[in-house]
């Protein structure tokens, strides 16, 4: 999740907490490497806030681009891209 731009778009919309519990599990699983990676997610994150979308090639000659939804159930049926709506963007944490 940590290493795909649809793992990191969705984490620039999730809340502060689940933001903090998936970053708390990358930096088990990476160890020494998560430093670099987070930097890498990090700036994924402001780039969806930013631009509505990030890019990622996390496999020799294989450049994906994610954007995310968020869906108002409360307000119908409705998809909204989430850059739309900045405070749905939470900071990059530490």
């Amino acid at each position: 999740m940590e290493l795909t731009p649809l793992g990191r778009a969705y984490m620039a919309t999730a809340s502060d907490a689940e933001r903090d519990a998936l970053m708390a599990i990358f930096k088990r699983r990476r160890g020494a490497q998560w430093v670099r990676l987070k930097a890498d997610v990090d700036a994924a994150m402001r780039r969806v806030c930013n631009d509505g979308f990030c890019a990622a090639a996390w496999q020799p000659e294989v450049v994906a681009v994610a954007t995310p939804f968020v869906t108002r159930h409360a307000a119908g049926t409705s998809v909204i891209p989430s850059w739309r709506h900045r405070r749905l963007c939470g900071s990059p944490r530490a």
